[in-house]
């Protein structure tokens, strides 16, 4: 691949809650991969096994291979659980501008 351009999406998740690794997912139309960081291992009531997952802040980048010409839309779906269940999935569209010559 040719020199890319990237997007970091900056999420932070509310300290009552983590999001399953597993659920969590990026997407674009423009999109050439996209890197996701290391979860954590967990064990909650609902579960009887350890779960991944992400908690506090962390950064999922998305690349391209070029950069962008126009406004990119990204998709993020992710499903917020707490230590006793989990909610309904959310997804979430960001718009990121392109990069400024």
């Amino acid at each position: 691949m040719e020199q890319s351009e990237s997007v970091d999406l900056h999420v932070s998740v509310d300290p009552a809650f983590h999001l399953t690794a597993s659920h969590l997912r990026c997407w674009s139309p423009d999109a050439a991969a996209v890197e996701y960081p290391q979860p954590a291992r967990r064990r909650f009531s609902y579960s009887d096994e350890e779960l991944s997952v992400y908690e506090g802040e962390f950064v999922v980048t998305v690349r391209f291979s070029s950069p962008p010409v126009r406004e990119a839309q990204i998709m993020l779906s992710y499903q917020p659980c707490t230590q006793d269940a989990c909610l309904a999935a959310v997804i979430q569209r960001i718009t990121a501008d392109p990069p400024r010559a």
